[in-house]
């Protein structure tokens, strides 16, 4: 072999060498990388996670509080209802019975029947034995000796109501 083969050679080799070690030098610093972002993704994951889990919840809390407080609401304006129809009875829509009923009811009393109402009518397909009320509408119920029909009759006046524009 001649010397300029020789060099080429040498060069050749050389040159591969250090490609072989500069590519396995930048694959490690770049496995090395790749690493390090999964685990600072894994950290970023974690903690969007228990974020989103912590608004969540506090959501979930001013949701109940705004339900609730429609909820009063309602309640509140099906009780104002009630006392309208007690003093002013439709007779399309409420017996006289059910009428003399609600006429011997006092405000607490109307509170308590317009907050049962808006429970049975959630669940006015069951029988009212079967029904866990509160127990002031439960009370109530048997004090005033009001029957299915009466409630019944009770959401329908204040269904009437609701779709008078």
């Amino acid at each position: 072999m001649n010397d300029v083969t020789k060099q080429v050679l040498v060069a050749v080799i050389t040159a591969v060498i250090l490609g072989f070690f500069g590519y396995t030098f930048v694959v490690k610093e770049n496995q090395i990388k790749i690493a390090q972002l999964e685990k600072s993704l894994t950290k970023e994951s974690e903690s969007m996670a228990k974020s989103i889990t912590e608004i969540s919840k506090k959501l979930d809390i001013h949701y109940n509080g705004i339900k609730s407080s429609i909820g009063e609401s309602r309640s509140t304006i099906d009780s104002l209802k009630l006392f309208v129809v007690a003093a002013h009875p439709n007779r399309d829509h409420i017996s006289l019975t059910a009428s003399v009923k609600l006429q011997s009811l006092n405000s607490n009393q109307f509170n308590v029947l317009a907050t049962g109402l808006m429970y049975y009518k959630d669940n006015s397909s069951s029988n009212l034995k079967t029904i866990n009320f509160d127990d002031k509408f439960t009370k109530l119920i048997k004090d005033k000796k009001i029957t299915k029909t009466d409630l019944d009759s009770y959401l329908k006046v204040l269904d009437v109501e609701k779709k008078v524009p």
